[in-house]
């Protein structure tokens, strides 16, 4: 996969929106930035927040990461952090309950 797969996902973009909106200067220091520090999910909540957007876009619900995302913001209140932990929980649970039934199902 390349970069600029690599980083549409990381952004939640997809590549030609990335490409129109990220200047060539942009790109190459991101080129820099991935031959010290690998760009690629290791945090399991940006991965977490990745999977339920893509369950609300199966829905037909559009969303983004940045809507599940309880990380981002310091300045928001701790009762709406809390809130989307519990969200998130909430949408894993479902997908895993739907999984092992598919599972059970074969």
């Amino acid at each position: 996969m390349n970069l600029w797969h690599r980083l549409s996902l990381e952004m939640g973009i997809p590549i030609c929106e990335l490409k129109s909106r990220m200047p060539m200067s942009e790109f190459w220091a991101w080129i820099a930035y991935d031959r010290i520090r690998p760009i690629g999910t290791d945090r399991v909540d940006i991965l977490l927040s990745k999977i339920i957007t893509t369950l609300y876009a199966k829905g037909g619900v559009k969303s983004n990461i940045y809507d599940h995302a309880f990380w981002l913001d310091d300045r928001e209140s701790e009762k709406l952090k809390e809130d989307k932990i519990k969200d998130m929980k909430h949408h894993m649970a479902v997908f895993v309950a739907v999984h092992n039934k598919k599972y059970e199902d074969k």
